[in-house]
C-alpha cells in the first residue's frame, strides 16, 4: 500500500510567542511558534479598518494597531521553546529555538532574501545523557540569559545544557566601510557548550518544573524550581511542601558554578517562577492555590488565593479575603517592574502589583481584576500598551491595556503571633521571663496600586485543536453550482473548548453567492468603468445608493463591444460615446472616474459624460493586443512589442490624452507590461539612506565600532577573549546603594544596545542607535552607496507618504525593468526574471553594456504581469506573473544596499504558491488572467481567470490567502462590481458563456488557509455528527458546572451527599454536564427547545450515526442516532453507562419558528453492564464496545436483543465497518480486525496487531480492490497496516502486517473518508479514480491534513521527487525533511520503519522551484518536469472536495 500525506492547512493553536527585534527597523516585531509555523508580526499603528456600510451611509475607516505578519517560515518539526537573544555589537536580535528531546537552532534574519538563516546549531541528544532510560516523559525547559550572555536548557530531564554565546570576529571587523551588507548577521559561534548533571549543582536536585535567569547578577544565575520528592492531592496530610528552589551562579570561562540561594519547603502544587525585573528584583513563584515572592535579600512575601489551600501548605501566607481563584492553567508577563499581568484557564485577566516600599522591599501583592479574554497558552507583552494572548484553544487576540485608576492600599508594618491564624516562629517562654514581653512596633504606610482596563485591538484565527470531524451537504448553495459527478460537500469540525468552544466550518471552494446569470454568447472580456460622483434622482428624489458606484459595464466580443448603463436596472445602450463596432482591448477610470479610456485594436479614445471628448487613431503598424490603465497614465502595448504611453493632462480645465515618445526603451520588444501606484513609500532610491544618514551624522565606521567594542569586552590573555561580554556601564542601572560603593557610572559615547524607554518607572532595557527616515524625492541624483544604521522603510505613515507611479516592462530576452514615471527614467533591472529564482536584485546597467555576455537561452516567457499593493493601505507591493502557465508570485521588501545609488533599495521575495493553473485536457486561450480588485465584500486582491480560477486575497494581516474556485470550471474574464443592488460583488463569464452577478457570503473568513466559518458557541462541542434524512447536525456539548454533590455506596446502592462549605472563599470542583443539541445549517444556530440533558457524572464517550436494520422502510435499513456514555462516580463505585438510540422527526413548527420542525425522539435508552466506550454499525447490526468487550445486538421493536460477543484486549477506544469486517482500536494494545459471519451469528477476531500501540483514531483505506488500515496514535504517528494471510510476517493471517508509517508532529484524533474528487480529472481516470478514497482528518494543532492512496508507478516517480526535494530545500533551523517524518516512539521499537508514505508538503515546494532546478530535478528522475507537474495536479484535485 503506497499513499502520500500532505498537511493542506497549516498550525494555527500558538503555543510560543516572544517580543523582539528580529528585523532592522525602530520598532520590535511579535514573534509567535504554531507547532512548525513562526511567524513574524508587526504591530501596524496605521492599519485601516474599512467596512462595507448599508446602501444610505458611506463607508467608513479608523486607524488601529493591527497585527500583520511580514514573514512566515515553516520548520520541519514542532518548535517547543523560544527566546530572543541580542548578540553583542549586532544591530537585531537572534532567535533560539527549541526542538523536541535536546536540540536547540539559533537563527537570524538575512536582509537579502528577506528570511531567516541558521546562524547555529547545538544537539545533546546523547544516549549516554538518557541514562538507560526510554519513555522520557520530563518538559522541555528553554531559558535565556538576560543579558543574552549565555541560554540554558534541560536535557531529558536529568542533565542542564548551557550554551555560551560570543562573536566569531573582533566587534568592527563584520561592519566595515567596504561591506555591502549592513543588517547581515556575520558568522558567529557559540563557545565550547557543556553539560552539567542536576544532581551535580544539588543532590536533591529532580523533577525540575521551571527555571529561569535572574535579573541584576554580574555573572549569569540561573533558579531551578524543583520537586526532590514528589506527593499529590490525596498524600498532602503525610507529605506537603515538597518544592525547592536553587539559584546557581555560573562562571562560563570556567565552566563551574557555585550555589548561591536555596529555599525549601515551598507549597507543593507550585506551577512556574517568573524573574522580577530591576530593580525590585528576585522571583514571583505561581502556584495553584498561592502566589509566593521571594527575594535572596528581603523577607519572602505569600498570598493565599482561595479557602482550599488552607491547611495545604505550612508556609506562612498571607489570606485575601477578595479573591477565589486558582493558578492551574495560567500564563504570567510582566509588564511593568512592580506589576504583571496573569490570564486565568479561564480567560480572566487579572493585574497583580508587587507592593514595594521606598527601600525596594515587597510588603504584600495586590490582585486587581480585569476583562475577560481567551483561555491562554502564552502571554507576551508588545511594546508600551499592547498585550498578546496566545490560546490554543482559541483564536489568540491583541490586547491594548491602558491605566485607567489607581487606588490606595495600606500596609501596616508589624510582628505577627499566632493570633492571627498565621505560622509565625513561637517565643519562647523563657525569652519572656529573661526580657519580658515583647513590644510589637506598628506603622502604616499608604502605597498605590494601578488599574489597567483591557480591550481587544485584533485577533487571530485558530481552527484548533479539532476534536471531530464530519461531511455534511453544502449549505446555501446556489443550483447552479451543483455538479452531478461530485457532491459539493461542508467539512463541519467540533473545536475549542470551555468558553472557547466552537463549530467550525470548512470549504476549499469559494462558493459565490450567486444573484443573477444571464447567457451572453461570445463574451470574453468584461469591464465595469466610471463612478458616479454625484447620486442620479429616481422619482425626482437625489438617491444616495448610487454615489460611488460604477457607470457602465462594457463587454467585450469577438468583433464588437457591448455597453450598458448601471443604474437601477442594467440597461444596453443603443448608441454612446464608446467605440461599439470594434473588440475592446482594455478600459478603465481616469481623473477618479470621471474620464473612461476605452483602447480597441486601432484607436484611443476618451470619454467624459458619455460623451466621446478625444479620439487617436493609430497607425495600422501599431495593432494594440494588450494596454495597461492606472490613473492617470496609460501604456499600450503592440503586437510587435512596442510600447505607447499617453497620460492624462489638463488643458484649458480640460483633460486629454498627451502621447509622450519611449524611443530610448525600443531596442527589446517588450512582451509585459503593468504600471504600479505605490503609496507604501517603500520604492526610494538606495542612496536616500546613505543621504539620511550623512545628514543625522549616523555613520558607522569601523573604528568607531571597534572603539565602542573595547568598553564592552575583557581580555584575560592577550591571544584569549573571554567567553561572555561585560557589559559597560552606559547598559547598567545603578541604584543609590551602588552609587555609594562604586561611584558614578561613566558615560559611554556609543552604545550597540537597545534604548530605554524614557520611562521614570519603566524597564532599564539596552539601548540601539537608530536614525528615523525622513521623506525624500524618489528620484535622487546618483551618490556612493554608503553603509549606514538607517532602518530601511518597512512601515510608513500612509497621510505623508507621496503616491509615486512606476512602468513594470518584461521584455522577450528575460529582463525586467522598471521606470519611474512620468519621466521614464530606468531604476531597476533583474535579469532572467522568466527562470523564477526565489530573489529578485537589481543589475547595474553599465555593467550590462560594458560586458555584453549572451544570455541564457530560455523556452520559458512572461505571458502576463501585474504590480499592485496589498495589505493595510495597499503597502505590500507583490508582482504577479503567469509565466509558461504558471503562477508566480512576488513580494518587495525594502534593501537599504544596492549596485546603483538611483536604483531602487528594493529586492523581491518569492512567495511560495500551490496554485495549479493547467487542467488536463483543456489549453487555456485567454489572453488576460490576471485581474486586481480592490473592494469585493471588504477584500481586496487579485483574481486569477482561466481553467482552474483562484483568488489571492491579502488583509489587514498581511498573510496572502491563495483560495481556488473550481466550482463553476473555467472562468473567462472577472470584474469588481458595485451596484446599491449587489454591493461589493463581482461579475464574470464561465465557458458556457453565462455572465453571473455574485458577491461573497458575508459570513465566511477568507483570511485563513480556506474559507472558513467559525460559530462560537461557548461551551464545548465534543462530537458532530451529520444527520442526512433530516439535513442537521447532532452535536454533544459541555458546560463545566460547579459539583457539590458525593457519591458512596451504600451496600449495593449509590448514596448521593450534598456538600456545603461554611467558606464563601472556597472553591467547588468543575465537572462537565453533557447533552446533545440539534444544530441548523440555514443559520447555523441551535434549534430551540431541542435538546436531551445528560444526569451529573455522566459522560458522552461515543457520538455517531448507525444505519440498522428496520422493517419500516423499503430498503430496509434506517438511520439513527446513537450515543454512549459512562458515569464516573469515584473509585468505589462500579462504572456504568447507558446507551441510546434516537431518531430525529418531523413535527409542526412553532409560530415563527421554523427551525423547530424537528424533535428527538428517544428510542431506546437503559443502562448497560458496563461503560459504552465505541459503537458502529455493521451489516444492519449495532456494535458495542465496553471496556475490553465487544457486543453485537439487533434493534428491533426499540429494544436492543444480544447476539454475540468478543474478548479484546484491554480497552476498546473506537470502532468502525464496512459490511461484515470491524476495525477496532484499542487504547494501548494496537488495532484489531473483526468478522461478523451472519449465517453463524458469531462475532470472531480475524487478526490484530500484536504491537502496543497508543490509538488515537482509526479508519479503512480504501483502493480500488485494496483494503488497508490506517491509525494513528498519541506519539503522532500514522501507520498502515494490510491483511495479507500469505505473507511470511503474518503467521497465517494472525497478524496484521504493518505496511507505512510516518510521523506527522500532532495528534490525528479523528478521520473522515470521502470518495476521491473526480470532476477535474480527464474521463478515462474517472472511473479508476473514483473507486479511490480519500481521508481528512484535523491536528491538535488546529491542522487539517489529507491522506491519498497511491499507484505504485506514481509513488515511485514521485518517491524520487521527494528524495531530491530532500537536499533541494533548505533545511531551515538544521531540521531535516527525511528525518523529521520518520516514526517515533517512546522506546525503541522492535520493528524497523517501513516508511512508504510520501511528504506531500515536501513535493509540492517542487512548485517553487526556478526553471534550473526544476528541469534538473526532473532529468535527475529520468522525467519531465510537466509530467511531475500534472502528478502534483492530480494529487491536489483528488482532495479538492469542499
Amino acid at each position: 500500500m503506497y499513499s502520500v500525506c500532505r498537511q493542506i492547512d497549516e498550525p494555527t493553536a500558538i503555543n510560543c510567542a516572544v517580543h523582539c527585534k528580529v528585523l532592522p527597523t525602530e520598532d520590535c516585531q511579535l514573534v509567535v511558534a504554531a507547532n512548525s509555523l513562526l511567524r513574524v508580526y508587526r504591530l501596524n499603528r496605521y492599519a485601516t479598518s474599512q467596512a462595507c456600510t448599508s446602501s444610505t451611509e458611506e463607508s467608513t475607516s479608523e486607524n488601529t494597531t493591527k497585527l500583520e505578519c511580514v514573514i512566515s517560515t515553516s520548520f520541519y518539526g514542532n518548535v517547543v521553546a523560544m527566546a530572543p537573544l541580542q548578540l553583542v555589537g549586532y544591530p537585531i536580535d537572534v532567535l533560539v529555538l527549541g526542538f523536541r528531546d535536546a536540540k536547540i537552532s539559533v537563527i537570524g534574519y538575512d536582509e537579502t532574501v528577506h528570511d531567516f538563516r541558521t546562524l547555529t546549531l547545538h544537539c545533546f541528544e546523547d544516549e549516554i545523557l538518557k541514562e538507560g532510560c526510554e519513555d522520557i516523559y520530563s518538559q522541555f525547559l528553554l531559558s535565556a540569559d538576560p543579558e543574552s550572555r549565555c541560554v540554558a536548557l534541560t536535557v531529558y530531564g536529568k542533565h542542564l545544557a548551557i550554551v555560551p554565546f560570543i562573536p566569531a570576529l573582533a566587534p568592527g571587523k563584520w561592519l566595515s566601510t567596504n561591506s555591502t551588507r549592513n543588517t547581515v548577521f556575520p558568522d558567529i559561534i557559540a563557545a565550547r557548550s557543556y553539560v552539567v548533571g542536576l544532581t551535580a549543582i544539588d543532590s536533591r536536585v529532580f523533577h525540575v518544573v521551571d527555571m529561569c535567569f535572574l535579573h541584576g547578577f554580574h555573572e549569569p544565575t540561573l533558579l531551578l524550581l524543583y520537586e526532590p520528592i514528589q506527593t499529590t492531592v490525596s498524600r498532602v496530610v503525610i507529605r506537603k511542601d515538597t518544592f525547592c528552589i536553587i539559584a546557581a551562579s555560573l562562571n562560563l570561562k570556567d565552566q563551574t558554578h557555585a550555589v548561591i540561594w536555596a529555599v525549601s519547603h515551598l507549597p507543593f502544587d507550585c506551577l512556574y517562577v517568573k524573574a522580577v525585573p530591576k530593580p525590585v528584583g528576585g522571583v514571583v513563584i505561581f502556584a495553584t492555590n498561592s502566589v509566593i515572592y521571594l527575594n535572596q535579600s528581603v523577607p519572602p512575601c505569600g498570598v493565599l488565593l482561595n479557602e482550599n489551600g488552607q491547611g495545604t501548605s505550612e508556609y506562612p501566607f498571607h489570606f485575601s479575603t477578595e479573591l477565589m481563584i486558582t493558578l492551574d492553567g495560567s500564563s504570567a508577563v510582566f509588564i511593568m517592574p512592580s506589576s504583571l499581568v496573569v490570564a486565568l484557564r479561564s480567560g480572566d485577566l487579572y493585574t497583580v502589583t508587587l507592593l514595594v516600599d521606598s527601600l525596594n522591599m515587597v510588603k504584600d501583592l495586590c490582585f486587581v481584576r480585569g476583562n475577560s479574554s481567551v483561555i491562554p497558552s502564552v502571554l507576551c507583552k508588545c511594546g508600551e500598551g499592547f498585550l498578546f494572548v496566545g490560546s490554543m484553544l482559541g483564536n489568540s487576540v491583541l490586547l491594548r491595556y491602558e491605566f485607567s485608576g489607581s487606588k490606595a492600599v495600606k500596609i501596616r508594618h508589624e510582628v505577627l503571633t499566632e493570633d492571627n491564624g498565621l505560622l509565625q516562629p513561637q517565643i519562647v517562654n523563657d525569652d519572656v521571663e529573661l526580657y519580658g514581653e515583647m513590644i510589637v512596633a506598628s506603622t502604616t504606610e499608604e502605597l498605590s496600586v494601578p488599574e489597567y482596563a483591557f480591550e481587544v485591538a485584533d485577533s487571530v484565527l485558530n481552527f484548533g485543536p479539532i476534536r471531530d470531524i464530519t461531511i455534511g451537504q453544502g449549505s446555501d448553495l446556489a443550483p447552479n453550482y451543483v455538479s452531478s459527478i461530485d457532491p459539493v460537500v461542508d467539512v463541519v469540525c467540533a473545536t475549542g473548548h470551555g468558553k472557547n468552544g466552537a463549530l467550525l466550518v470548512l470549504q476549499r471552494s469559494v462558493r459565490p453567492q450567486l444573484l443573477t446569470s444571464t447567457l451572453i454568447q461570445s463574451a470574453w472580456r468584461v469591464w465595469t468603468v466610471g463612478c458616479h460622483l454625484t447620486s442620479p434622482l429616481t422619482s425626482g428624489e437625489e438617491n444616495l445608493s448610487f454615489k460611488g458606484a460604477q457607470k457602465f459595464l462594457l463587454i467585450s466580443k469577438s468583433e464588437s463591444t457591448m455597453v450598458l448603463e448601471l443604474t437601477s436596472e442594467i440597461t444596453e445602450l443603443e448608441a454612446s460615446g464608446f467605440i461599439m463596432d470594434e473588440l475592446t482591448v482594455t478600459a478603465g477610470s481616469l481623473h477618479g472616474g470621471e474620464y473612461i479610456v476605452q483602447v480597441t485594436p486601432s484607436k484611443v479614445v476618451l470619454i467624459h459624460d458619455s460623451v466621446r471628448v478625444q479620439e487617436i487613431a493609430l497607425s495600422s503598424t501599431y495593432v494594440i493586443c494588450d494596454a495597461a490603465v492606472t490613473d492617470p497614465f496609460v501604456i499600450l502595448l503592440t503586437e510587435y512589442g512596442r510600447m505607447l504611453f499617453f497620460t492624462l493632462t489638463a488643458k484649458q480645465d480640460k483633460y486629454r490624452l498627451t502621447y509622450s515618445d519611449l524611443e530610448a526603451y525600443q531596442t527589446v520588444p517588450a512582451v509585459a507590461v503593468s504600471i504600479y501606484k505605490d503609496v507604501s513609500g517603500m520604492f526610494v532610491p538606495t542612496n536616500f539612506y546613505s543621504s539620511e544618514a550623512s545628514s543625522t551624522n549616523g555613520l558607522f565606521t569601523a573604528d568607531e565600532v571597534s572603539a565602542g567594542a573595547e568598553q564592552r569586552f575583557t581580555f584575560s590573555d592577550a591571544s584569549e577573549p573571554s567567553i561572555f561580554p561585560v557589559k559597560g556601564s552606559a547598559d547598567l542601572t545603578v541604584d543609590d546603594e551602588d552609587l555609594l560603593l562604586y561611584g558614578e557610572k561613566i558615560e559611554s559615547t556609543i552604545s550597540f544596545g537597545k534604548g530605554s524607554t524614557g520611562a521614570a518607572d519603566g524597564p532599564v532595557k539596552k539601548q540601539r542607535k537608530t536614525t528615523v527616515p525622513q521623506q525624500s524625492n524618489p528620484l535622487l541624483k546618483p551618490k556612493p552607496v554608503v553603509v549606514s544604521n538607517v532602518c530601511p522603510k518597512y512601515l510608513s505613515d500612509p497621510t505623508t507618504v507621496v503616491p509615486t507611479y512606476w512602468l513594470f516592462v518584461c521584455r522577450a530576452n528575460g529582463m525586467l525593468e522598471i521606470f519611474s514615471l512620468p519621466d521614464y527614467t530606468l531604476v531597476y533591472v533583474v535579469r532572467n526574471f522568466p527562470f523564477g529564482f526565489q530573489s529578485l536584485s537589481d543589475t547595474d546597467p553599465m555593467q550590462l553594456s560594458l560586458n555584453p555576455e549572451e544570455h541564457e537561452r530560455i523556452d520559458v516567457s512572461v505571458q502576463e504581469i501585474l504590480v499592485v499593493g496589498l495589505g493595510p493601505n495597499k503597502a505590500r507591493p507583490h508582482i504577479f506573473a503567469i509565466i509558461n502557465d504558471h503562477l508566480v508570485i512576488y513580494e518587495a521588501f525594502p534593501s537599504s544596499s544596492g549596485p546603483v545609488g538611483d536604483h531602487l533599495a528594493v529586492r523581491f521575495k518569492r512567495i511560495s504558491n500551490t496554485a495549479i493553473l493547467k487542467t488536463h485536457d483543456t489549453i487555456c486561450n485567454i489572453s488576460k488572467r490576471l485581474f486586481y480588485f480592490d473592494n469585493v465584500s471588504g477584500y481586496a486582491g487579485v483574481f486569477i481567470a482561466g481553467n482552474y480560477p483562484y483568488w489571492a486575497i491579502m488583509t489587514t494581516h498581511g498573510i496572502l490567502r491563495i483560495h481556488p474556485m473550481h466550482i463553476d470550471g473555467q472562468v473567462k474574464c472577472f470584474a469588481p462590481f458595485h451596484n446599491p443592488n449587489c454591493e461589493y460583488g463581482f461579475i464574470y463569464f464561465n465557458n458556457d458563456n453565462c455572465m453571473r452577478i455574485c458577491q461573497l457570503p458575508s459570513h465566511f473568513s477568507y483570511d485563513s488557509s480556506c474559507p472558513a466559518h467559525k460559530v462560537n458557541l461557548k461551551y464545548t462541542v465534543h462530537f458532530v455528527v451529520y444527520l442526512l434524512e433530516s439535513h442537521t447536525y447532532a452535536l454533544a456539548t459541555s458546560v463545566k458546572e460547579p459539583c457539590k454533590t458525593m457519591v458512596t455506596l451504600l451496600g449495593e446502592e449509590k448514596h448521593f451527599e450534598t456538600f456545603e462549605s461554611e467558606s464563601p472563599h472556597f472553591i467547588y470542583p468543575q465537572l462537565d454536564r453533557y447533552s446533545v443539541q440539534l444544530f441548523s445549517p440555514e443559520t447555523w444556530t441551535c434549534i430551540p427547545g431541542v435538546e436531551i440533558s445528560m444526569d451529573e457524572f455522566e459522560h458522552i464517550t461515543v457520538f455517531t450515526e448507525v444505519q440498522l436494520k428496520s422493517e419500516s422502510t423499503v430498503s430496509g435499513f434506517e438511520n439513527y442516532l446513537a450515543f454512549g456514555t459512562m458515569c464516573n462516580y469515584g473509585d468505589e463505585v462500579l462504572i456504568r453507562g447507558r446507551l441510546f438510540i434516537v431518531d430525529v422527526i418531523e413535527v409542526v413548527p412553532e409560530p415563527d419558528q421554523p427551525l423547530t420542525k424537528n424533535k428527538f425522539k428517544i428510542l431506546y435508552s437503559k443502562e448497560q453492564k458496563g461503560p459504552v466506550t465505541s459503537l458502529c454499525a455493521a451489516n444492519g447490526y449495532l456494535l458495542t464496545g465496553m471496556g475490553q468487550k465487544v457486543y453485537i445486538w439487533t434493534f428491533k421493536d426499540n429494544e436492543l436483543v444480544g447476539i454475540s460477543f468478543l474478548d479484546l484486549q484491554i480497552y476498546v477506544y473506537k470502532m468502525v465497518s464496512i459490511r461484515n469486517m470491524i476495525l477496532v482500536g484499542d487504547a494501548f494494545q494496537s488495532v484489531s480486525l473483526l468478522r461478523y459471519q451472519e449465517q453463524f451469528k458469531a462475532l470472531s477476531l480475524a487478526s490484530r496487531d500484536h504491537h502496543s500501540l497508543e490509538v488515537m483514531a482509526i479508519e479503512f483505506i480504501i483502493d480500488n480492490r485494496h483494503l488497508s488500515f490506517l491509525a494513528s496514535d498519541a506519539d503522532g504517528n500514522l501507520f498502515v497496516y494490510v491483511l495479507q494471510p500469505e505473507g511470511k510476517e503474518s503467521n497465517g493471517g494472525q497478524h496484521l502486517v504493518r505496511r507505512a508509517d510516518m510521523h506527522i508532529g500532532t495528534n490525528a484524533i479523528c478521520f473522515v473518508r470521502l470518495r476521491s474528487h473526480v470532476s477535474e480529472m480527464a474521463k478515462h481516470k474517472r472511473a479508476m479514480m473514483s473507486r479511490r478514497h480519500s481521508l481528512y482528518f484535523g491536528g491538535s494543532d488546529g491542522s487539517f491534513s489529507s491522506f491519498l492512496p497511491l499507484s505504485e508507478k506514481t509513488y515511485r516517480r514521485l518517491l524520487l521527487l521527494q528524495s531530491m526535494m530532500d537536499t533541494v530545500v533548505p533545511h531551515v533551523a538544521g531540521l531535516n525533511p527525511k528525518s523529521s517524518r520518520l516514526v517515533r516512539d517512546r522506546g525503541k521499537p522492535l520493528y524497523n520503519a517501513q516508511k512508504n508514505i510520501l511528504n506531500g508538503n515536501l513535493l509540492f515546494a517542487y512548485l517553487s522551484t526556478d526553471v534550473h532546478v526544476r528541469k534538473e530535478v526532473a532529468d535527475c528522475i529520468g522525467t519531465t518536469y510537466q509530467q511531475l507537474f500534472d502528478d502534483l495536479a492530480e494529487l491536489q484535485r483528488l482532495t479538492t472536495h469542499f
